[in-house]
């Protein structure tokens, strides 16, 4: 930890996963007041430890100029609240259905 350079050279990182997780989504009719399921989508999720941001961590923030190619997710950076440090996430796998998010978690920055 701290040998990290912003852009997530200089360090190897740790390999995570963000499990996914399917939402419901609904339309709202303003005319009736109710709300009728249109479809599902995927999220992605991700739980700390103690050792880093436990339960607090904020953002994304995803730097797109940063995207190795046009088919691949670029960096994601946030902060973890408890720990003061900044997290970079990178080289994700790509989503497969049902299946977890691979990344690299690197520690970037503290605040």
């Amino acid at each position: 930890e701290g040998s990290c350079g912003l852009d997530g050279s200089g360090c190897a990182g740790e390999a995570v996963e963000f499990v996914p997780y399917t939402l419901n989504v609904s339309r709202w009719n303003s005319a009736t007041q109710t709300q009728r399921l249109t479809g599902t989508m995927t999220s992605y999720a991700i739980s700390g430890k103690r050792e880093t941001w436990q339960m607090y961590l904020h953002g994304p923030l995803l730097r797109e100029a940063e995207r190795e190619a046009p088919d691949t997710m670029p960096p994601v950076y946030a902060f973890g609240t408890w720990v003061d440090k900044v997290y970079r996430f990178e080289n994700f796998s790509k989503p497969a259905s049902g299946a977890p998010l691979r990344a690299v978690q690197k520690v970037v920055g503290h605040a």
